[in-house]
């Protein structure tokens, strides 16, 4: 909802919040009794955008606005406040509620504009982006990562690849760091060496012995070869766990919906509470697949995994060439995606927050498409299955029908310690 302002903090909430005076930002009435002269005529509401008396004013009718769902009237009373000399306090709730005001209206990179502005030149605090319901459909799009990746206090996607590449291999680092120190260490005493071979080969007084430095030139040359060998080998095994982190990363990026709701989430959202099963294919692989959990229903529960089926029927497909994780507009779910999830969530007991439903099928089918091209697995399979961990790497992958009991025979309880130190 609106952003509320006081002189200290912006915090965001479910209730209308007006300022007290043109100069000064303060009180707040709650609820939405709050609004005072009820609802105004469409055409009163839209030329009450012009002509403000200053920034808090505007902002105050900006919020309003809003709170009436008159998203396109609340953006510009926000834009015509940040024209008129606002404080710090007035510029920040303009810029973050216009923000919310674009999201309403599905202009994602209008949004993103002001938002790094709202915390980059206006002292917002991340978290109210992580948190405010009114961008959880701002929270899937790559314009988010964006707003991450460039303003203080986030997390952007290279640094979060970094930090989960390391988690995933801890010692990494420090083989790189070795190997790395040891081939140097052999290319500097290589190259002392070689004066030396000089010196030894011209012979006289003091030379060095011939034997001895030729026989420490070759130590040197095979440690050199060696240690340069390990360190392209660990380096090549980085950019491959760098590369397999980016993928999971672009997982966490897509969304879902919870429970039979509109409440839209991303993905990564669901790390450190469910591991989650990726059931993708035609309706009659879904179904079929489904129908080989039912006696599995008791292990799901225990170990705390839930079930997303995808549709790739070509109907779904063909929803427009849009980039990647980009939607111009909240897709809807299928009728067969709905009815695959309803059964997917019958198998945890009709939990209705359990059912999950992708959101931009598309986006969900690009992202597996490619991920099958990159798994090793026959290229055109399309009936697939992913089984995502609670640290959101991918556990398991394959074609067709999983082997159930092997997977939950390898799937560590939920509250054991190599659960706890694996992360799945």
């Amino acid at each position: 909802m609106a952003m509320t302002m006081t002189m200290t903090m912006i915090t965001t909430t479910t209730t209308t919040t007006t300022m007290t005076s043109p100069g000064a930002v303060g009180g707040r009435t709650t609820g939405r009794r709050g609004r005072v002269g009820g609802m105004m005529p469409r055409a009163v509401r839209d030329r009450s955008t012009e002509g403000y008396a200053d920034a808090a004013t505007a902002v105050n009718e900006g919020l309003r606005l809003f709170a009436g769902k008159e998203y396109e009237g609340a953006t510009r009373a926000f834009g015509a406040a940040l024209t008129m000399s606002p404080s710090e306090d007035e510029a920040r709730a303009a810029r973050y509620n216009r923000a919310c005001g674009f999201v309403k209206l599905n202009e994602y990179d209008a949004a993103r504009d002001d938002l790094i502005a709202a915390v980059n030149e206006h002292n917002l605090k991340f978290k109210v982006l992580m948190d405010d319901p009114d961008l959880d459909a701002f929270r899937s799009t790559t314009q988010y990562g964006e707003v991450a990746a460039a303003v203080k206090g986030g997390q952007g996607s290279n640094t979060m690849v970094n930090l989960r590449a390391e988690a995933q291999e801890p010692f990494r680092f420090f083989k790189l760091y070795l190997f790395g120190g040891l081939a140097a260490g052999a290319g500097l005493g290589l190259f002392i060496i070689g004066t030396r071979l000089v010196k030894a080969l011209q012979g006289g007084e003091g030379a060095p012995d011939l034997t001895e430095t030729v026989t420490n030139l070759g130590i040197n040359t095979a440690g050199l070869i060696a240690f340069t060998l390990l360190l392209r080998g660990e380096l090549k095994g980085r950019e491959q766990i760098i590369k397999k982190v980016e993928r999971e990363e672009e997982l966490g990026r897509l969304g879902v919906t919870l429970g039979d709701g509109e409440k839209s989430v991303l993905f990564s959202r669901l790390r450190g509470s469910y591991r989650v099963f990726v059931v993708a294919g035609s309706e009659e692989h879904i179904n079929k697949t489904l129908a080989s959990l039912e006696k599995y229903k008791e292990k799901l529960t225990k170990s705390k995994v839930v079930v997303l089926p995808v549709s790739m029927d070509k109907t779904d497909a063909e929803r427009g060439d849009l980039p990647f994780g980009q939607r111009s507009r909240r897709s809807k779910a299928s009728k067969t995606t709905e009815m695959t999830a309803a059964a997917a969530a019958a198998l945890l007991g009709d939990d209705k927050k359990l059912k999950l439903t992708p959101v931009d099928v598309g986006a969900w089918q690009k992202w597996i498409i490619n991920q099958v091209e990159l798994s090793g697995f026959d290229p055109t399979a399309r009936d697939v299955f992913f089984g995502v961990a609670k640290n959101g790497t991918i556990w398991k992958s394959g074609a067709g029908i999983p082997n159930w009991a092997k997977m939950f025979e390898e799937l560590p309880d939920e509250d054991s310690l190599q659960g706890k130190v694996t992360g799945v």
